[in-house]
Order: C-alpha cells, then sequence, then structure tokens
C-alpha cells in the first residue's frame, strides 16, 4: 500500500463528527428481554472509532489515506538468519497502519 500523506481527504476538505456515533466512536444496541435490559457497545464502523469522518475523501484512496501498490526493494539477509524470521526494512511504511489520520 503506498500512503496518500495519511490524511484520505482532498485538500479543500475537512472533517467533521460522524453522523453514526455523534463523534463518541461507538454505537450502542440496547436490547430487551425477559432476563431485562442489555446494552452492546461496538467500535463504530463509519468511522473505525475515531469519532470523525471525511467531508470529501480524495478520488484514488476513497478516505483511507492510502493505495494499492507494488514496488521491489533489495535487502540484505546476514549470515545465521533462519527461514521465517522476520527482517525489518527500516521506516518504510506498510499497510499495517490504522487507516487516515482525521
Amino acid at each position: 500500500m503506498r500512503h496518500l500523506r495519511r490524511i484520505g481527504r482532498a485538500s479543500s476538505g475537512g472533517t467533521t463528527t460522524c453522523p453514526v456515533c455523534n463523534g463518541t466512536g461507538e454505537v450502542r444496541q440496547v436490547s430487551r428481554s425477559v432476563f431485562g435490559q442489555f446494552v452492546n457497545i461496538a467500535t463504530c464502523n463509519n468511522c473505525s472509532g475515531e469519532g470523525r469522518v471525511v467531508k470529501e475523501p480524495c478520488v484514488p484512496c476513497t478516505g483511507d489515506g492510502r493505495v494499492q501498490g507494488e514496488s521491489t526493494i533489495k535487502v540484505a539477509i546476514p549470515a545465521g538468519v533462519s527461514e521465517g524470521n522476520y527482517i525489518r526494512c527500516g521506516a518504510r511504511e506498510t499497510s499495517a497502519g490504522a487507516g487516515p489520520r482525521r
């Protein structure tokens, strides 16, 4: 994934309070049964728990802040590294981020 400054919005757009969770980042579902009232609290799917959404998402990333792509890098494997081990490749950004910072 290639990151687009991690903002996920057009330069003219900003962020606004999420209309689904009203800025709390979580949604509550209340259900009643014979045993009483139950409240289920979950992370808001619309804003991913951030409480804010992008007003005008950029076209390539649709507001995610990154686009998929490929690149080739050279990695020096030190002697003694076993198969299946992980090697850090410096400060390269990956798709493991939490998405855009809004």
